[in-house]
C-alpha cells in the first residue's frame, strides 16, 4: 500500500486534566483551542493536522522524513512553551509527542498510527514534554 505521507505524530497535551481541576475546564478548552492554532500555523499546506481524540491530536507530515518532522515538532514544543494565558499566567503549556516514519514495510495507516502511539505513551512515561520516535520495524 503506498502513502504519500512519510512521518506522522501524536501529539498529546500534557496533564490537561490537571489544568481542567486547577483552572476550570473554559482555560482548558483556551488551551486546545491554543494548542490547535499552533499546530496550524506550525505545519505546511500540505500537512494534516486533527485533533485525535479529548487532548491528542494527528500530525500527518507530507514529503518529509522523520528527520525534518523532528525539526518540526521542535518548533511546535518552542511555540506552545511561550503561549500565555490570560485567566492563568503561570500555567506552561507543554505536550509529549510519538513520531514514526511510513516506508516498505509500513502495511497500513493503522500499524503506521500504532507505532507512532506506541511511541507517545513512551514519551508520557519517560517524564512528559519530548518527543521519542517509534523503533524502525524489524523484517525477517
Amino acid at each position: 500500500m503506498p502513502i504519500a505521507a512519510r512521518a506522522s505524530h501524536i501529539l498529546d497535551v500534557d496533564c490537561l486534566k490537571q489544568i481542567n481541576d486547577r483552572y476550570g475546564h473554559p482555560t482548558g478548552d483556551d488551551v486546545l483551542c491554543a494548542v490547535a492554532d499552533t499546530l496550524r500555523k506550525c505545519c505546511r499546506a500540505v500537512d494534516i493536522v486533527a485533533r485525535y481524540g479529548g487532548d491528542e491530536f494527528l500530525i500527518v507530515f507530507s514529503e518529509t522524513d522523520l528527520r525534518g518532522a523532528e525539526v518540526a515538532a521542535k518548533r511546535i514544543r518552542r511555540q506552545l512553551d511561550a503561549l500565555t494565558f490570560e485567566d492563568a499566567p503561570d500555567l506552561r503549556c507543554t505536550v509529549s509527542l510519538g513520531a514514526a516514519e511510513a516506508n516498505q514495510e509500513t502495511t497500513s495507516v493503522d500499524i503506521w498510527i500504532q507505532r507512532a502511539d506506541a511511541a507517545l505513551y513512551r514519551a508520557k512515561g519517560a517524564g512528559r514534554d519530548r518527543l521519542i520516535g517509534a523503533a524502525p520495524l524489524v523484517t525477517s
